[in-house]
């Protein structure tokens, strides 16, 4: 996009789209004016006030139609027209000038609108106005006031005086040096430009950094305009047909540090198909013509390369760039193919239609974690993302660096390869992953062999490779959890420290009842949770008779397992029993007037691991604690259904309360409304780490 595609005629500004067809137009304003839009969110914002109409042919001020969805697509050989308020003019208006010395000053004049009644200080008018200009707080605006950067009505100020309406407020800002403003942003948000000619450049952006904006958090793409400010470019980087704001050709994701290219020239971005849609859909993602992925790197016996929802083109359509560079072919729809030992993929180019979303993640187990410290991946062209560490648990981390990089340049024609260092944080990750895992290769390796060794042992020397594969609790037959120590056998669930908010929470629940006290847990399994509760109680001085518990469970060996643990956590006198049936057949169990429910559902679509639970850890256990159905939605769907049938099962004199962990993929407000209206939340479990992990709902009388 260029600025020659916009033309400011009065009051509007009309943009001449018809070289973007089928491009949804809050995209277009956000990238044409990323001053007065910085993201889609707010450029949908002046579309639902009317500002935008659109029309076909050519411009005239009274033809076209108000654009009410900032979703619609551009027209072909059409344009918009939007209107604009003084501070939107302002904006547009800013210019660079030079002072008496013939330094270099970016200005901009802004007359305060009629809704300031009674003025607006300095201070917040800057804020509001002049932000983008790289004024990101209070104290750099009172630096410029104190150094009278500041006018009002062309007189100069040197505190943060009120601005009048109808007074214009005038800054002209310093403008650093080039060198000098990258190396500012070197600094403070570890982003540097590691290659530039006048139509392309590669950046190399740190973990941690976002690529595209959300909300006001920082991200990549707004930091475009300050590495490449078309008013301190040198000649030799200016491109002949520049964009409003450089676009990202390449997109890596939050958690993967390296490089992407950045695309300056309007030609380039055509050339590429950068945003250049067609109306072709395809499985619920937008079809382009074209794009290239490299991935570079020893991968040594990392093993496998993940592909997340990816199509690929045919494997005759791969080639390679460089003579040295080993290609492995890959040909699925979704799923895990397998890499050769030691081979080194390199640039794949597939010239017919492929869906937009390309995510190549590098993983391995706690054998290879020095391999995978040297695996290089990047996405070019199509705005695919690489996606990497998509499992924060410290034993599934994925570490991808795009640290290499290769292509064809797209007006030379010559092959560009880049290079950048591990980001500093990366490597201190990948320290402490690696210091984790042997630690934990450790712990299981004296596990084997102490579950070898125990008298009448199942377990032999030949076993040590399938031993590998089980959880270290498994091995045992023990696990702790609230501080106690449980029985457990693959019949159960593995207890998690992540579910000991729900403990926590049941007994803050059923501390502030009247005694005696009922509590239920749905869903039993090892009996850990309702064990756990009855012990805390207990501890805390509650009568052992002034608490029942009742657990249920679908599975009679996991009931065995659970009353083998009450026997020895709990006192011999305690009320607890286990019945066997489907938690979610609430009305055969005879219950009524329970106080507190406590239930850890299956939440999981599958066994693929999760931010919590490995692979390993999950194929192990029972399949009816870890999956359910409905895209692991199925058990909350129908326990909500069984209170809806039997809605005395809760206590009503003072309501009782359902204390229930959500994990996997599911959200705590998508299943609190399965549960609406007839519970209501009273807080959100969160464990240790502050992660979201369940809720406590009370029922609605």
């Amino acid at each position: 996009m260029s600025t020659t595609d916009i033309t400011v005629r009065g009051e509007t500004a009309v943009i001449d789209v018809s070289r973007y067809p089928h491009t949804r137009v809050d995209s277009l304003l956000s990238r044409y004016f990323p001053r007065l839009f910085p993201t889609r969110k707010e450029a949908a914002k002046a579309i639902s006030a009317g500002r935008l109409r659109m029309g076909v042919g050519m411009y005239e001020e009274t033809a076209g139609e108000c654009v009410a969805n900032g979703g619609l697509e551009a027209p072909e050989a059409g344009w918009l027209a939007l209107a604009l308020d003084p501070i939107a003019k302002a904006v547009l208006a800013t210019a660079v000038v030079h002072d008496d010395d013939g330094r270099k000053l970016l200005q901009r004049t802004v007359t305060v609108p009629d809704s300031a009644e009674g003025g607006i200080k300095i201070i917040n008018a800057a804020l509001a106005w002049f932000a983008d200009m790289g004024l990101s707080g209070r104290k750099p605006v009172r630096r410029l006031i104190g150094a009278r950067a500041f006018a009002v009505d062309d007189v100069t100020v040197a505190t943060n005086v009120f601005v009048a309406a109808g007074s214009r407020l005038t800054l002209r800002l310093p403008m650093q040096p080039l060198a000098q403003l990258r190396s500012s942003i070197a600094a403070t948000m570890a982003v540097v430009v590691v290659y530039e000619d006048s139509v392309m450049a590669v950046v190399a952006k740190p973990v941690g950094l976002s690529p595209e904006a959300r909300g006001r958090t920082p991200s990549l793409r707004g930091l475009l305009p300050q590495l490449f400010p078309p008013h301190l470019l040198p000649p030799h980087l200016m491109p002949a047909d520049p964009m409003p704001v450089p676009r990202l050709a390449s997109m890596l994701d939050k958690h993967v540090s390296g490089l992407m290219v950045v695309v300056k020239s309007r030609s380039v971005q055509d050339s590429w198909g950068i945003g250049t849609y067609t109306a072709c859909r395809a499985g619920g993602s937008t079809i382009v013509t074209g794009w290239e992925a490299l991935v570079v790197g020893e991968l040594g016996d990392v093993g496998q390369v993940l592909c997340l929802g990816t199509t690929y083109p045919n494997n005759d359509r791969w080639s390679q760039i460089e003579p040295e560079m080993t290609v492995v072919p890959v040909a699925c729809e979704v799923g895990v193919p397998d890499v050769v030992d030691g081979a080194t993929p390199g640039l794949c180019c597939g010239d017919h239609a492929t869906t937009v979303h390309v995510a190549v993640v590098a993983r391995g187990s706690s054998n290879n974690l020095e391999s995978i410290s040297r695996v290089r991946a990047v996405v070019v062209r199509d705005g695919g993302a690489i996606r990497a560490g998509m499992y924060q648990s410290r034993t599934r981390t994925s570490f991808v660096h795009a640290g290499e990089l290769a292509l064809v340049h797209p007006v030379h024609g010559t092959t560009l390869y880049v290079q950048t260092p591990v980001d500093a944080r990366f490597e201190t990750k990948l320290a402490r992953e690696a210091s984790f895992h042997s630690i934990k290769a450790a712990a299981k390796e004296a596990a084997i062999a102490a579950a070898i060794a125990e008298p009448d042992s199942k377990w032999t020397e030949d076993d040590r490779e399938a031993m590998q594969r089980l959880p270290i609790p498994y091995l045992l037959g023990k696990a702790r959890f609230a501080g106690l120590e449980f029985t457990v056998t693959n019949d159960v669930l593995v207890p998690r420290v992540s579910s000991e908010p729900l403990v926590d929470a049941a007994v803050a629940a059923l501390a502030a009842r009247q005694l005696p006290v009922t509590v239920v847990d749905l869903g039993t399994g090892s009996g850990c949770l309702i064990v756990a509760v009855m012990a805390k109680l207990f501890a805390a001085g509650v009568a052992v008779d002034a608490v029942r518990g009742v657990g249920v469970d679908i599975s009679p060996q996991a009931l065995a397992v659970a009353r083998q643990n009450a026997l020895a956590l709990l006192p011999g006198e305690a009320d607890i029993t286990f019945v066997e049936g489907d938690f979610a057949a609430l009305d055969v169990l005879g219950l009524t007037g329970v106080d507190v429910v406590v239930c850890n559902p299956p939440y999981l679509a599958s066994r693929a691991p999760t931010a919590y639970d490995a692979a390993s850890t999950l194929v192990a256990e029972p399949e009816i604690a870890v999956v359910a159905s409905e895209a692991g939605r199925g058990a909350y769907l129908a326990l909500a259904a069984a209170f809806q049938r039997t809605p005395d099962f809760l206590a009503r004199t003072i309501p009782g309360e359902l204390v229930l962990e959500v994990g996997g993929h599911h959200r705590n407000e998508s299943i609190a409304a399965e549960f609406a209206p007839q519970f209501e939340v009273v807080d959100e479990l969160v464990t240790p780490q502050g992660a979201a992990r369940g809720l406590r709902l009370r029922v609605c009388i």
